[in-house]
């Protein structure tokens, strides 16, 4: 990390005690005493004092910054920080870290009682971002008011770090999830593997390990002869979350700062509907449509979630859309269409749902 400023501001109570110090100055000069001269040196020396203390403390102090993994919009998101101290007689007292990061969104400063001299310690403050997308932090300044809170000083360090900010997700209401699990043929896997489900795929001879249940007794009628009934194992929904980019922001029939809010709205939902359905056991999947061609197979687990919302957090809207029909082959799957504005029933399956962006505080779930 790089140090690129200093800075010294004179505190409320400096001024004050320089007021004072140039009343009993301007008072020793028109009548010398010992007591006015003493007071008028006495507050000289602690103004100086003070500074040489905190600009000898100040100047020792070296920061660094972690950053979590990634981050999610409207989460708070703790930044660690270690500062060491480089001095070899003065400890550093009362040093507050802030970080000067983007105007929108909002952050708390870190702050640390006492350093040890040639010792370290650590320190946390929160950011919570706005908006998706790669975040990136470089300037944090350091201050201190120590000893007496004659003056403030600050020195600013740069070190640029960037992190992911993944798009907000909402709590969905549960009879949405429900209508995603009643999917029909083309929601579900296509493999057949053998379980314990209620659809039979075949016969076969009895062997160790088979249970009483799976023995067809009406068939086993031969003495020594078991016939055993293969069953198909429950196969998983599948559901894929389609997203309609295809019309630019200057073509939604809205002002240019609610067509752009359309689309975010619409990226919130998609991100909300697959944290949802991973949550209810549903494979999920992901293709956007419009842009260069993003399509993330029906998986299930939080590594999937997490890749699915990392591909929404990087999505450039200002980059030229594709105003094409045609899409890739993909797995059989429910679709679940979301359009930022109007819904177009041509993109999808037959039995695609439909959603758009201004329908996402309906769907969401009502917390008391």
């Amino acid at each position: 990390m790089k140090q690129i400023s200093r800075r010294s501001r004179v505190r409320a109570p400096g001024v004050a005690l320089i007021v004072l110090a140039l009343i009993f100055g301007t008072a020793a000069l028109q009548r010398p005493s010992g007591v006015l001269i003493g007071v008028f040196g006495f507050s000289i020396g602690l103004f100086v004092a003070s500074g040489a203390v905190s600009g000898m403390m100040m100047i020792r102090l070296r920061v660094t910054r972690k950053l979590p993994t990634h981050a999610r919009v409207g989460d708070p998101m703790r930044v660690e920080y270690r500062i060491r101290n480089r001095a070899r007689i003065i400890p550093a007292c009362d040093v507050t870290i802030t970080e000067l990061a983007s105007p929108t969104d909002e952050s708390s400063a870190a702050w640390c009682g006492c350093i040890h001299r040639r010792g370290s310690a650590t320190a946390s403050s929160w950011i919570i971002p706005r908006t998706r997308g790669t975040m990136q932090l470089e300037k944090l300044t350091l201050s201190s008011e120590f000893p007496l809170g004659l003056l403030h000083k600050s020195i600013v360090w740069i070190e640029t770090q960037s992190m992911i900010v993944l798009p907000q997700v909402r709590p969905l209401r549960p009879s949405l999830i429900q209508s995603l699990l009643s999917t029909g043929h083309e929601g579900r896997s296509l493999g057949v593997s053998i379980g314990f489900g209620e659809d039979p795929i075949g016969l076969r001879e009895w062997r160790p390990g088979d249970e009483a249940r799976q023995v067809a007794w009406v068939r086993s009628s031969a003495p020594g002869e078991l016939i055993v009934v293969d069953r198909a194992a429950p196969s998983q929904p599948r559901v894929r979350i389609v997203l309609d980019l295809r019309t630019s922001t200057a073509d939604i029939r809205a002002p240019q700062v609610q067509a752009r809010g359309l689309e975010e709205r619409a990226i919130v939902l998609v991100a909300s509907l697959v944290s949802a359905a991973s949550e209810a056991g549903i494979e999920v999947g992901l293709e956007i449509v419009g842009i260069p061609t993003v399509l993330l197979a029906p998986r299930r687990g939080t590594r999937h979630v997490e890749r699915v919302h990392r591909a929404l957090a990087l999505l450039d809207l200002d980059q030229q859309r594709i105003a094409s029909r045609s899409r890739v082959r993909r797995q059989p799957a429910r679709e679940i269409v979301v359009h930022p504005e109007r819904s177009d029933t041509s993109l999808g399956n037959a039995d695609a749902i439909h959603l758009t962006a201004s329908q996402l505080a309906s769907l969401e779930e009502v917390v008391r």
